[in-house]
């Protein structure tokens, strides 16, 4: 039984008037999770939910607010810079932490050797490392987890946005484009490579059915990979989030059931209770700190699912109505920066600095669940930049240490 059950009321309030109804809703949010006799800080990203929290603690905390961020030495991946202009923006008191293969393979006795189950969110290692540095010095935490959510921020939303355009195309100029498409390269360790990862997601988006597309969003798993595993992962991934639609949809207003809001809600229900916020409670609870989330007050939450899809989504924009309402906090850099999502470049290090720790991993695989030599041409393809697998191997490498604890403490057989 959940805890907390929502139901939504549709609300039509001129955007100029949302965005000063939503300025309020947050402040008081955040000034509600003050209330502390122990130190207290935030994470910051260098995104602009993140920047939200710290510019509103900032304005509401008479001494500099205590910021942490986590950074990679890859570029890609590394988010510091951005963190950086905003604690300057805002006279934070800033820490920051890289994180190197070194720290990950360091983090996977203590993090991945903890799990009671496997769970395979790459952000877990970053997320235990900045809670690990951070509980040096402080208690609690603020995050900016929610809003993306809540805002439409991520790039599946976008690409849903725009999936109907794609659809509208001649099904043979779709069919020249998948193909051509199919035979790049693709990695997340070059910008080309990254840009035909996303365009090749961005095409599964061809079908008409908006549960079966968010399932695309979604997964981690292609045709390839799926033959690694004895069970169907991809018929598994599309029957459960046909059940939550179900499950969802009957509490959206009647006028708010398009796909983007669909989304946003099976989101907000199920994947960021049980993924993000999952995460965040592993990795800080690990290191006795508390984390609190101030856009999932429930005032919030029900706010923004109420809102009409382009006080938050336009062609040309995400989470408008956020950057309305605080645009003074946030410094034109980071208002104008592109999305960029907390991964750990770790499908670039199973190729060269984990590779054998990868490989040996791989060897001592002894289970029912995943084909070895399946495995073995995942990975081979991955490493040749045909495919980009990272979050797949991930998935593997995670749950072949949980299931080898398991043996080793005969647990299982």
């Amino acid at each position: 039984m959940s805890y907390y059950d929502w139901s939504v009321t549709a609300r039509n309030p001129s955007f100029e008037r949302a965005a000063v109804e939503l300025r309020d809703k947050v402040d008081r949010s955040v000034r509600g999770r003050l209330m502390s006799d122990v130190p207290l800080g935030a994470f910051l990203s260098g995104g602009l939910d993140s920047t939200v929290i710290v510019g509103t603690l900032a304005e509401l905390c008479e001494e500099p607010v205590q910021t942490y961020t986590v950074g990679f030495d890859e570029a890609r991946f590394d988010e510091s810079a951005a963190a950086k202009i905003v604690a300057d923006y805002h006279a934070t008191d800033h820490t920051e932490y890289t994180v190197s293969p070194a720290d990950l393979k360091a983090a996977v006795p203590s993090v991945v050797g903890r799990l009671g189950q496997p769970f395979a969110d790459q952000s877990l290692i970053p997320t235990h490392v900045v809670s690990q540095k951070s509980s040096q010095d402080v208690t609690v935490t603020l995050s900016g987890d929610g809003a993306d959510e809540l805002f439409l921020g991520y790039d599946k939303y976008r690409g849903e946005y725009y999936s109907s355009y794609y659809r509208s195309l001649p099904k043979p100029l779709r069919s020249l484009i998948e193909n051509s498409l199919s035979r790049a390269p693709r990695s997340r360790g070059d910008r080309i490579g990254e840009f035909v990862r996303k365009a090749d997601k961005f095409t599964r988006s061809g079908t008409t059915n908006p549960v079966d597309r968010h399932f695309e969003w979604l997964r981690i798993t292609d045709e390839q990979s799926a033959t690694a595993t004895t069970v169907d992962p991809l018929h598994a991934g599309r029957t459960a989030i046909r059940e939550w639609n179900d499950r969802v949809t009957p509490s959206l207003p009647s006028g708010r059931r398009d796909s983007l809001t669909q989304m946003q809600a099976i989101d907000t229900r199920v994947a960021l209770p049980e993924q993000l916020l999952h995460k965040v409670d592993l990795a800080s609870m690990y290191n006795s700190l508390e984390v609190r989330v101030p856009f999932l007050s429930t005032d919030i939450v029900k706010y923004a699912l109420s809102l009409p899809r382009q006080h938050k989504m336009t062609a040309l924009s995400r989470k408008r109505l956020l950057r309305q309402a605080f645009a003074d906090r946030i410094p034109d850099e980071i208002a104008d920066r592109p999305k960029r999502g907390f991964d750990m470049p770790v499908g670039e290090w199973f190729k060269s600095e984990l590779a054998d720790e990868f490989q040996d991993t791989l060897g001592r695989i002894d289970s029912t669940v995943l084909d070895t030599s399946a495995v073995r041409t995942v990975y081979d393809e991955h490493c040749k930049g045909q495919a980009e697998h990272g979050k797949f191997l991930w998935s593997v490498y995670v749950y072949a240490q949980w299931e080898g604890r398991l043996r080793a403490s005969g647990v299982i057989d």
